[in-house]
């Protein structure tokens, strides 16, 4: 499945999500240089609305919606950095200064 266009995600992003137009343009960048196995999850989730059971360090999608209230274009930015740099993520993740819920 194809990724969404620049645009499309853009509008999206704000109308549905509420993201500020100040920020959003280079969020629109980073979903789409997803790493390759996010890439389909992620063009799955934008066209049919379904969340992926995709699982990066033990997080998936509805856990990080879950239990960090994350919004669903977040959280695959999130599964994105901890397959870039799992052990920055993870720390961040699960220590609370730094944002995790521990």
């Amino acid at each position: 499945m194809q990724l969404p266009t620049h645009d499309a995600l853009v509008r999206r992003l704000i109308f549905e999500f509420g993201y500020p137009t100040s920020y959003v343009a280079k969020f629109a960048d980073e979903l789409l240089q997803l790493e390759p196995q996010l890439q389909e999850a992620f063009s799955i989730w934008w066209y049919t609305g379904a969340i992926p059971s995709f699982a990066v360090e033990g997080f998936t999608i509805q856990r990080l919606v879950d239990e960090y209230r994350s919004t669903i274009p977040n959280a695959f930015t999130t599964l994105d950095w901890l397959i870039r740099e799992p052990e920055v993520a993870l720390y961040s993740l699960t220590h609370p200064r730094c944002g995790g819920v521990a």
